[in-house]
């Protein structure tokens, strides 16, 4: 795959694809055009076959689509995770300048909330699940602590100030420089 500036809107890109097999390689193929030019949300997951990207983007927001189907507008480019066991894809979508969100989850069919005004910065993915904080007050500077496995939200505590979490800086240096980690693994 490879991308051109789009003629029209040169913040934009064309995606296109060539194939490469027994050395030989195909004419490029249009897969989609106008798309957001920033590489890294230009997602394909190979478990999925699809597409992730955004279209009428501005400020840090765009309409989402996975392959050529509309998900979702005004959603944020800094959030959209897989979910491979049950092959959905999450993202969030902001709803307050004081950095809340609203935590959503798309199917392949619909997309529906998972929780709504949550701090920006306190979601995370961990396997084929994900714990937030939800209901942050920031003068006391607590919320509460759920867990979300894909089908339901569970209280784990009430209270919490932060989620405390490990990175494995290899692995972020990796993807920060471009070479394509997608899965992250987080114990």
């Amino acid at each position: 795959y490879f991308t051109t500036i789009n003629e029209e809107n040169e913040d934009n890109v064309d995606l296109y694809e060539v194939i490469v097999q027994n050395g030989n390689i195909s004419d490029p193929e249009l897969c989609y055009e106008n798309v957001h030019g920033i590489s890294s949300n230009l997602i394909k997951q190979d478990s999925y076959d699809k597409w992730v990207y955004f279209k009428d983007y501005k400020d840090g927001e765009g309409t989402l689509y996975v392959n050529d189907k509309e998900v979702d507008e005004g959603v944020s480019q800094y959030f959209v995770e897989f979910d491979k066991r049950n092959k959905n894809i999450y993202y969030y979508k902001p709803t307050s300048d004081e950095g809340e969100v609203d935590f959503m989850v798309y199917d392949g069919n619909s997309s529906r909330t998972v929780s709504e005004d949550i701090s920006i910065y306190d979601i995370h993915m961990i396997e084929d699940s994900s714990i937030y904080l939800c209901d942050y007050d920031f003068r006391k500077s607590e919320g509460d602590l759920k867990f979300y496995n894909g089908e339901e939200n569970k209280l784990v505590d009430e209270g919490v100030e932060s989620i405390v979490w490990e990175y494995d800086y290899k692995k972020m240096l990796m993807y920060e420089f471009g070479i394509n980690y997608i899965e992250r693994n987080f114990k």
